[in-house]
């Protein structure tokens, strides 16, 4: 039973990223031109930090994710994300946008990476348990 629902997480992550794809895609632009350091940093992926509830183990954890897939034309700006809970288990969350401090003019340089997203994820761990919760991050950061 517990392969069956993560078979059908996963399967539904993709097909939600194959939907949306045609709105994320950009035709390849010609490639003689000179290549953007900055360009380049803004593709990488944002890296979110904040904490889930683990409700099979009925606890709270540390959850690190990065984007994979966001969609921008709604509103709440829901996003597809991979990353670990704790330190042995994998998950995959999908999450909507709640505050953003730095839509709403905040301008210091810590407090304008503070963006909070709530959501629910679903992973497994290294004994091939899955695990699920709500699931709530914080901060933004970009390496």
């Amino acid at each position: 039973m517990k392969k069956l629902i993560l078979f059908f997480t996963v399967f539904t992550v993709i097909l939600c990223g194959v939907a949306f794809a045609d709105d994320v895609v950009e035709p390849v632009s010609d490639t003689s031109s000179e290549l953007s350091i900055g360009d380049t940093l803004k593709k990488i992926p944002m890296i979110r930090r904040g904490v889930a509830y683990d409700i099979e183990k009925d606890e709270v954890a540390y959850f690190a994710t990065a984007e994979v897939f966001k969609y921008d034309k709604i509103e709440l700006s829901p996003s597809v994300e991979i990353g670990i809970l704790g330190n042995d288990t994998i998950v995959g969350a999908i999450t909507i946008g709640v505050v953003e401090l730095k839509e709403l003019g905040v301008s210091i340089p810590i407090l304008n990476l503070i963006n909070v997203r709530a959501g629910y994820m679903v992973g497994i761990d290294k004994e091939e348990e899955i695990t699920h919760g709500p699931c709530i991050t914080f901060i933004d950061a970009k390496f």
